[in-house]
């Protein structure tokens, strides 16, 4: 999906979460820009952001720089992370 795509999805239909994966560095900023017209065109105002891949693993500070909520090492890790994610959107609500 591209990202004029995505964002038209979540401007569609109601998503509690959006998961982004990037393969390497060259991504990164083109990623915040994307994470960023997904929550505003979001019908969710509380939609959670996740992201993966192999950049996220040796970069994990590149999280806050992209502005997601969370990422994981591995699948395993990452549904936990979905769960406590959308466990919190709960709350909020």
């Amino acid at each position: 999906v591209s990202a004029a795509e995505l964002v038209e999805a979540t401007r569609r239909d109601w998503f509690d979460m959006v998961g982004l994966s990037v393969g390497s560095n060259l991504h990164i900023e083109g990623l915040a820009s994307v994470i960023l017209a997904v929550r505003k065109a979001s019908l969710n105002p509380t939609i959670a952001v996740m992201v993966g891949g192999p950049v996220f693993v040796a970069h994990p500070e590149f999280l806050a720089q992209v502005g997601a909520d969370a990422t994981a090492r591995d699948a395993p890790n990452a549904i936990r992370e979905a769960e406590n994610l959308l466990a919190a959107q709960d709350r909020r609500r």
